[in-house]
């Protein structure tokens, strides 16, 4: 079982310890997770504007310390109806985008090992779920933000694999460099690699967590290289 240690205030992560840190929300019955590296804060919920045409998923924008924040309503774009009032937003701030996202309870803070979280089960599409972390009580599905955003908002996709274009030379050059990706989001881990491809760079090597690309790196050392 994954260890929390949700009651321990400023928890700080060290290197090479391959932990994280999860913020707990629930909608209902169900009981989902952020990465901490990805939350600003939390409030409670705001007055919020409408905006023609949005995305039927956002409610609108509100403001925060004077900046105008598009807020995602979770429980509308997970399809889950509880009816529970949502009262908390999550604000994050993802590729330097900044997205409130509207859930019902913030529980607290968990520290997990990657070796705790396992793969979501293939039932249904499961685009938005990163893993799934076991408690003592209950299960925790890990979303993948990242997807939820870029199906908002598909021009995120866009400007972050904008770049100028690599000259031949510099192709050439990055053509036998060896490259380690990890990301825990799938999405962006493929949207990373088609860049990276597309830059000049032929030997890429992706991974769902640090642990698992610290493990490849080490037993690289071992062998002298790849």
């Amino acid at each position: 079982m994954a260890e929390t240690d949700g009651d321990k205030k400023g928890i700080l992560l060290e290197t090479g310890t391959n932990e994280f840190e999860i913020v707990e929300f629930s909608i209902g019955a169900v009981h989902y997770g952020i990465n901490v590296a990805k939350v600003r804060e939390v409030i409670t919920r705001a007055p919020v504007t409408s905006m023609p045409q949005a995305h039927p998923y956002i409610d609108g924008l509100f403001t925060l310390r004077g900046k105008a924040i598009p807020l995602v309503n979770l429980p509308r774009c997970l399809n889950v109806n509880s009816g529970n009032e949502p009262n908390n937003i999550i604000v994050t701030e993802i590729n330097n985008y900044y997205i409130g996202f509207l859930v019902e309870n913030v529980s607290r803070i968990h520290r997990i090992s990657w070796k705790d979280m396992e793969p979501s089960p293939e039932v249904g599409d499961q685009s938005r779920v990163v893993g799934i972390i076991k408690m003592t009580d209950r299960i925790v599905l890990l979303l993948d933000f990242e997807t939820i955003i870029a199906e908002i908002n598909p021009e995120i996709n866009a400007k972050l694999t904008t770049f100028a274009e690599a000259t031949e030379d510099t192709k050439s050059k990055r053509a036998n460099v060896h490259v380690v990706v990890a990301e825990d989001s799938a999405m962006l881990r493929d949207l990373l690699v088609t860049t990276l491809h597309d830059s000049g760079y032929r030997f890429v090597r992706d991974f769902g967590n640090g642990a698992d690309a610290w493990e490849y790196l080490q037993n690289l050392a071992g062998k002298d290289g790849p």
